[in-house]
């Protein structure tokens, strides 16, 4: 099955307001463009919420996708992922496939583009330590803007997208 067209893709307002219908509470705070944890750390460094990093991954013959999610300072093992996922080596999925999957460019990769994922061809991968935190920081489809949502909002829109999760340990 093929992509959305790009005006079928939530936007930032659009994403926000999704939130809200689904009685969603969120924080959100406006700064200059990011494109790494560390340029977000300059203007998101005082707020609440645990600072994640998102990354999106392929198997090597991009027949599959995955988002995963884990502490902005934490290495991803990709290897390991692999083998926890029974799937071929993975890495760094392409903007091209960034962009018809989920409806966003690189720097604003996020848990919420889910919600430009109806068929669930995304693959979730979570530490659980973003999952025991209180609130997290997530970028609204865009990455001039981070917004903090609870760890029980976060689970409410994971479930409202329809997708299923899979938690890895961070230890």
């Amino acid at each position: 099955m093929g992509p959305f067209s790009p005006s079928s893709f939530y936007t930032e307002e659009s994403i926000l307001a999704y939130l809200k219908v689904h009685g969603i509470s969120y924080t959100v705070f406006h700064h200059p463009a990011v494109y790494t944890s560390a340029e977000a750390d300059v203007y998101t460094a005082n707020l609440p919420g645990f600072r994640a990093k998102n990354l999106f991954l392929s198997n090597n013959d991009e027949t599959r996708h995955y988002l995963y999610v884990c502490h902005e300072n934490q290495r991803a093992n990709l290897k390991q992922l692999a083998k926890i996922m029974n799937d071929s080596r993975l890495r760094f999925g392409n903007e091209r496939n960034l962009v018809d999957f989920l409806g966003i460019t690189a720097g604003a990769v996020s848990l919420l583009a889910l919600v430009n994922d109806p068929f669930n061809r995304i693959r979730v991968i979570i530490e659980d330590e973003v999952l025991q935190a209180e609130s997290v920081q997530l970028h609204p489809l865009v990455n001039t803007a981070t917004v903090i949502i609870s760890r029980e909002g976060l689970k409410e829109f994971l479930s409202v997208t329809g997708h299923s999760i899979f938690v890895v340990s961070s230890k």
